[in-house]
């Protein structure tokens, strides 16, 4: 499933949530691999290189723009 930047922009959490739970931007392929649901690639061929990724996100994570709070799961 492809999704386009205004539905992303007009998604609420929950439903990115099962996006992603779903394999819409991410899979394991049959060498179980971390693979781009979007190119198909290769992203990740071992833990390592996932826990990288995963620093990574965590790094710029703040750079991000937080979740509007009427589409948040945490509304405050």
């Amino acid at each position: 499933m492809m999704v386009n930047m205004s539905e992303l922009n007009n998604m609420r959490t929950s439903d990115f949530s099962f996006l992603t739970e779903n394999e819409a931007f991410f899979y394991v392929d049959h060498n179980n691999c971390l693979c781009s649901t979007i190119s198909g690639k290769v992203i990740a061929a071992n833990r390592e290189q996932l826990d990288i990724l995963i620093r990574y996100f965590q790094k710029i994570r703040g750079k991000v723009q937080p979740a509007p709070y009427w589409l948040s799961e945490h509304q405050q």
